[in-house]
């Protein structure tokens, strides 16, 4: 049989006396999966030294027969209940009467992060059980004493690999190399048994739990229980017994890592736990929260590399080279995400991603814990695109690449032995068929914003500009500021001025608007509806000791020596009073400006509202989060008057507010989000959004628009909907664009590229203005092609 009829195969044809119905089967379910995953041996797992040991088409095994048995205990397979079958592989790693002659024992190792690639699956099995009686009440007592150790031992891996208050680089055995910032195939398997754990035994008793744990007595535990695979995988590092139970740093070993000396720390894992600040009584926000990472992008037919290198559809099966999704949102994360060395496009780690998420999916339906009307039917239809299209290029072959080399995957040697056919059904038997075809017509995101002309409006070899701005006044006339200075971290920026009264096809030469003896840097600007202009800038007082901070290798020794000797002239230093965020004013287009007075921080400038209330968001003095100011005019006084609630993490702070307001009266707040340890190409870096809707007096959470970029812009189109500009800074470099009608969902319609052509990631600040109805002006600071200094260049769009 070929593979694609082993793939779409649904149809039932049975042997005689092979299945006999007592029960009946789920008209979703297909009766020869189930009789398959029957068939398959319980999987077992090991830990000899190190290293992972995965029986997956086993492990598909026992998701499909645990749901299978929830949803008709008395079905028939090869002459007994499904209850019995689920009970008997629920024993086969629950109880291993004596260990293997290396050791080791049959349950999974807890091991944490990858590990989750089948650890969530006898998670999802237990859960089941505990939820269908017909196989519960076949373990005894001392079985169900053991599915709640497992349980709990798969508990404490993700909560010391995903908890916002851990920061380890390490997996349980404390040599294996994580982070829950890497992408979802490292991350979402132990999100998974979090979400399991958690209604397995309910969020309050998991997290009591968690606050009294003591290492010794649970070991006990596990060696009473003969556990001896999470014995040895948690004892192979003993630091980590300490570090579980008190927190604490935590060495990397230096042969795991790129840069050697690497000290994390943490908590541990007696805390209360929480992922992006997703509480265990979220269990669908935590699930959808990956869910949505991973079928997160709008399908392209290809992904670029570098240069002429592009990941694309080989055609191997019909000749297709096209997508017949293209264009639609769905496409896996792993299509288009990083890695050590790069760019990442690569089919085996898309199906990876999806062979996870199914197995929690799936789970959550069959409990009826699957939230229509909380995100899951964009979801349902974000999935049915993935996995059509995963299908398609599976079928079709995709020259993939990872770890800067070349990837390509045979179906039939590489998926098959892994389960994929048994994933795929898994799928088609819980979720909606794959949507109609793209028409002849498709919306292909990398031509969606219909691009017309991109010229440069200032370019100078001997000076760095950079974060731009750009506002429309009543009588149409656009103004911009950005910041000269000599590099991004030099000591002497000034905010820079430019005009245009065509709608931006030409422009004034630049002036300077300020320029004190500090470094004037980022600046916004603020329009009101008189044409008053309110010009934010932050001066800083740079010291040599700050210089002298710097990581080796920032810049040239002679440039940071002539730097430290400049920021320590008397003028300079007599200045150091004036560090701080200032606000300046014009009534006069921007020719003339006021002398400046306190004001909020503002890397794009804020609006006024219909009271004539100025208000602007911050993000300086907050300490990784932001707030909202207000004042009564321009020139103030300005007031902090919110501080919002962010989901900070150690490993995240968020800043560069922006805001908008919808014609509903709802306030908008896009928030960068920034990994820590800076780190650009973090697979985190969605910005997030918190909308008020009492002008300002409250805000919700800020939540992930699931859009990668920063830092943000948000204007309202004269349509209403809301349009979201920023940058991209991770290949294929650029600028890009979302729209959303109520500014909570980014997602409903495909992302807009407006370039992805930049040599580096030294790039974005956009900010854009609808210069007539669908026509949108965005400028940005983006390196030329040389890569040699920043230039302040803009992009003219039309929106369909």
């Amino acid at each position: 049989m070929s593979h694609r009829l082993i793939l779409f195969a649904l149809s039932v044809v049975l042997t005689t006396g092979v299945l006999r119905a007592q029960d009946t089967l789920p008209r979703h379910f297909s009766a020869e999966l189930v009789q398959r995953a029957v068939d398959l041996n319980a999987p077992r797992w090991k830990f000899v030294e190190p290293r992972r040991y995965r029986e997956m088409p086993e492990t598909f095994g026992l998701q499909i027969t645990a749901l299978a048995a929830h949803a008709a205990p008395a079905y028939e397979v090869n002459g007994r209940p499904l209850a019995d079958h689920l009970a008997a592989k629920l024993r086969h790693f629950l109880v291993t009467p004596e260990p293997y002659p290396d050791g080791t024992t049959r349950e999974p190792e807890a091991l944490g992060g990858i590990g989750g690639w089948t650890h969530h699956v006898p998670a999802n099995a237990l859960l089941l059980a505990k939820h269908t009686p017909a196989v519960w009440n076949q373990l005894s007592a001392d079985e169900h004493a053991r599915a709640d150790l497992l349980m709990q031992a798969l508990a404490l891996a993700g909560h010391w690999c995903l908890d916002d208050d851990n920061n380890y680089y390490v997996l349980m055995d404390g040599v294996t190399l994580f982070h829950r910032s890497w992408n979802p195939n490292h991350v979402e398997g132990y999100v998974g048994v979090m979400v399991a754990a958690s209604l397995y035994f309910g969020p309050d008793e998991l997290n009591a739990f968690f606050r009294s744990f003591d290492f010794d007595r649970f070991t006990a535990r596990l060696e009473a229980a003969n556990f001896r695979n999470i014995l040895r995988c948690w004892t192979w590092t003993p630091a980590l017994r300490d570090r579980m139970m008190f927190g604490g740093d935590l060495a990397v070993p230096d042969d795991q890592i790129l840069v050697p000396g690497l000290v994390t720390t943490g908590r541990g894992v007696r805390n209360t736990f929480s992922f992006d600040g997703m509480g265990l009584d979220e269990p669908w926000a935590l699930y959808r929260s990956q869910a949505m990472r991973v079928f997160n992008k709008a399908v392209r037919n290809e992904v670029n590399i570098h240069g002429d290198l592009t990941g694309h559809i080989l055609g191997e099966a019909t000749g297709a080279t096209t997508s017949p999704w293209n264009g639609q949102t769905g496409f896996i994360f792993e299509f288009e995400s990083m890695d050590w060395s790069g760019l990442r496009t690569n089919l085996a780690y898309a199906f990876e991603a999806a062979m996870i998420d199914l197995m929690t999916a799936t789970t959550l339906k069959e409990l009826n814990e699957w939230q229509l009307d909380a995100g899951g039917r964009p979801l349902e239809r974000r999935m049915a695109v993935g996995m059509a299209d995963f299908i398609f290029r599976a079928e079709e072959g995709y020259a993939g690449w990872a770890n800067g080399k070349p990837g390509n995957y045979d179906w039939e040697e590489y998926f098959l032995p892994k389960g994929a056919d048994l994933v795929i059904d898994l799928w088609r038997s819980y979720f909606e068929a794959p949507p109609p075809p793209t028409p002849d017509r498709p919306l292909d995101i990398a031509v969606a914003a219909n691009v017309g002309e991109t010229q440069t409006l200032f370019a100078d070899p001997e000076v760095y500009a950079a974060w731009p701005t750009m506002v429309q006044l009543p009588d149409g006339t656009l103004v911009i500021s950005f910041c000269a200075t000599e590099e991004h971290l030099g000591p002497n920026g000034r905010a820079m001025i430019m005009r245009s009264t065509d709608n931006g096809h030409t422009w004034s030469d630049p002036v300077v608007a300020v320029d004190t003896p500090l470094d004037d840097r980022e600046n916004g600007l603020t329009v009101g509806p008189d044409g008053t202009l309110a010009l934010h800038v932050r001066s800083v007082a740079w010291t040599r000791a700050a210089y002298d901070a710097l990581a080796p290798g920032s810049y040239p020794d002679e440039t940071l020596a002539r730097w430290s000797d400049y920021v320590e002239q008397p003028a300079y230093r007599a200045a150091a009073d004036q560090a701080g965020t200032w606000i300046y004013t014009s009534t006069d287009g921007g020719h003339t400006w006021s002398e400046p007075v306190p004001g909020p921080d503002s890397i794009h400038g804020g609006i006024v509202l219909e009271d004539g209330t100025w208000m602007s968001s911050a993000y300086r003095d907050e300490k990784g989060s932001v707030a909202l100011y207000t004042a009564p005019a321009a020139n103030g006084p300005w007031s902090r008057i919110q501080r919002l609630d962010t989901p900070n993490t150690i490993n995240r702070r968020f800043g560069e507010p922006h805001l908008a307001q919808l014609p509903s009266g709802r306030l908008v707040m896009a928030i960068r989000s920034t990994a820590s340890p800076y780190d650009d190409h973090n697979s985190n870096n969605q910005f997030h959004v918190s909308v008020s809707d009492d002008l300002g007096k409250t805000w919700s959470t800020a939540a992930n628009s699931q859009r990668w970029g920063y830092p943000v812009h948000v204007i309202t189109l004269s349509d209403g909907r809301l349009l979201a500009s920023y940058g991209y800074r991770r290949p294929p470099y650029g600028i890009r664009a979302s729209l959303s009608t109520d500014g909570i969902n980014w997602t409903d319609t495909p992302e807009l590229v407006l370039r992805s052509d930049a040599p580096n990631h030294d790039l974005g600040y956009p900010a854009s203005v609808e210069i007539a109805p669908g026509e949108i002006l965005t400028i940005y600071y983006i390196e030329n092609t040389l890569g040699d200094r920043p230039i302040i260049q803009s992009t003219r769009w039309h929106l369909e």
